[in-house]
């Protein structure tokens, strides 16, 4: 990191880590991804892939089976299992229940609560 490169590979950056480790973890993507560093992540973490990717490409069968905007992406619940994967809670829930499709907690929290920012 102290190289500062142009392009960063993270592959499962949240296994093994406590909730609060994880929250950090997306704070960092997120400050690497402002300062301009592109940024490839593998996970499994459905919930922590939503959190942090513009663009997502979803494996299965050892090939790309969808790619796209993560609320895109996400909303194919059938592919997802057939990948063996589940969608990002927020996902499920605007699947589920007609809500807005919501990027992250803060704005669901924000719009049950009656203030419509993020």
């Amino acid at each position: 990191m102290a190289l500062r490169p142009e392009v960063l590979l993270l592959d499962e950056p949240t296994a093994g880590l406590d909730p609060a480790m994880t929250e950090d973890m997306t704070r960092l993507i997120g400050r690497l991804r402002d300062a301009g560093t592109r940024l490839i992540v593998s996970s499994h973490d459905m919930d922590f892939i939503y959190a942090v990717s513009d663009y997502v490409y979803l494996l299965g069968r050892g090939e790309v089976q969808a790619s796209g905007l993560p609320g895109e992406v996400f909303r194919d619940a059938a592919l997802l299992r057939e990948c063996h994967l589940r969608q990002p809670w927020l996902v499920a829930l605007h699947s589920e229940t007609g809500l807005p499709l919501f990027r992250t907690p803060r704005a669901l929290f924000n719009h049950l609560k009656g203030h419509h920012r993020d």
